[in-house]
């Protein structure tokens, strides 16, 4: 049976919103660039290559990741011989993006 797309729609704002957790009634905002940076790790396993495919410094991407960590509590990816390694709780984050 195909699914009816028009029955949840959701903007993707909403989703960002409701995927870091910020409450738009208090006027909380939420870095959206942190969603490329996720994203990146996701994708390479590696602080250096999520940094070149978004433009960034190795520098700036392990701040950002500082930053996404902080805000979700959780490590999200862990350095491994294989490289940095999600978390469960970054594999639960993944699928919807």
């Amino acid at each position: 049976m195909p699914r009816d797309n028009n029955i949840s729609q959701i903007n993707l704002i909403d989703f960002c919103y409701l995927l870091c957790g910020y409450n738009t009634v208090s006027g909380d905002t939420p870095d959206l660039n942190l969603l490329l940076v996720f994203e990146a790790m996701f994708r390479h396993g590696s602080v250096t290559r999520a940094a070149a495919q978004i433009g960034l410094t190795q520098s700036a991407m392990s701040s950002a990741l500082g930053r996404l960590r902080k805000q979700f509590g959780d490590p999200l990816f862990v350095n491994t011989r294989s490289g940095m390694l999600p978390t469960p709780r970054a594999l639960e984050l993944a699928p919807p993006l």
